[in-house]
């Protein structure tokens, strides 16, 4: 071997041991920043990561993660009921360094549930703004799996959401009402219903939402028996485009309770019958009704305060619009 070649050689080798050594330190200067940052990195190596069907039992809370056809679902309340998420999907899950799991599921709030290798767990609801209202920590046990084949057969069934947020609102709207009457706190979770679960997601995911959207407006709403005002009754006529003369009929007990429309071209009178709806967009009262079981009547009171005279009401029949200020 010439003395270029051996020259080449040693400086090759050199280079490569050089580059080793280089790499070992990098190595070791990362461990101490994984072990600071409070990273079980000996437990995660050797322990098995947290089953799929477990339970975070807090002081205060309950977390069950459950998976269904390989969706995670989470189910979340204070105790004894944990209603506050029932069933909820789609769950995120992530996988930490630490071999620990989060499962989290978004919506007004975030709520996080994470599962520790030890056997221990931490609960959190963290709001938009970043408010911690909840954080607590608990120990871990296993649950048993749902039935599969439950769950399929719920999974087949139609989509029954608007059919479950209509019932939730309704129901959820009539014990808003009776919480402020109580003058009991605005604590939806308390009224919620445990026994409310069908076996159909979609449908359970909509009662629940309109269970809570429902007791907002429920509870906002209720007009108080203020003195002097018990007895109050208005009417609110106007016109449908030269259609139809109307009168609706208020009064403090009933609200917009009954709608009578002359058309313009006969000597009849049509009465529909109306009750409470929900609220709009806009945070407007709607009223509805019908003639005869045939037409639709739609009332809308074109505030967001208590019904007094002087406002104005909206309504829509037989694809026209009209407006009249009630008195």
């Amino acid at each position: 071997m010439s003395k270029l070649q051996n020259r080449f050689s040693w400086m090759f080798w050199s280079g490569f041991y050089l580059s080793l050594g280089s790499f070992g330190l990098l190595g070791c200067n990362r461990l101490p920043d994984l072990i600071a940052t409070g990273s079980k990195t000996s437990e995660a190596a050797t322990a098995s990561p947290p089953p799929a069907n477990m339970l975070c039992e807090t002081p205060g809370y309950l977390a069950k993660v459950t998976t269904l056809q390989g969706q995670p679902h989470l189910t979340f309340g204070p105790k004894p009921d944990a209603n506050t998420l029932t069933d909820a999907a789609p769950v995120a899950m992530t996988e930490n360094d630490d071999g620990s799991r989060t499962y989290s599921i978004s919506k007004d709030s975030t709520t996080y549930a994470r599962f520790y290798l030890d056997g221990t767990c931490l609960t959190q609801v963290v709001a938009a703004d970043s408010t911690v209202s909840v954080e607590e920590v608990g120990k871990t046990s296993p649950v048993d799996p749902p039935d599969e084949s439950v769950a399929s057969s719920s999974l087949e069934q139609p989509d029954q959401y608007q059919q479950g947020y209509d019932l939730g609102y309704k129901e959820g709207f009539q014990s808003g009402e009776t919480f402020r009457r109580e003058k009991r706190e605005n604590t939806p979770e308390l009224a919620f219903p445990a026994d409310s679960a069908s076996g159909n997601e979609s449908y359970d995911r909509g009662y629940r939402e309109g269970f809570y959207d429902g007791f907002a407006g429920g509870y906002d709403s209720f007009i108080s028996q203020e003195p002097n005002q018990n007895n109050l009754a208005m009417s609110c006529a106007g016109t449908i485009v030269n259609k139809f003369d109307f009168t609706a009929y208020y009064t403090r007990e009933s609200g917009f309770n009954r709608i009578d429309l002359k058309p313009h071209q006969s000597s009849q009178t049509l009465t529909a019958n109306l009750s409470y709806d929900r609220k709009d967009d806009k945070n407007h009262e709607v009223w509805r009704g019908n003639i005869a079981q045939m037409e639709d009547v739609t009332l809308t009171h074109l505030s967001t305060k208590d019904p007094k005279p002087g406002d104005e009401v909206s309504v829509s029949y037989d694809n026209g619009l009209g407006k009249a200020n009630c008195r």
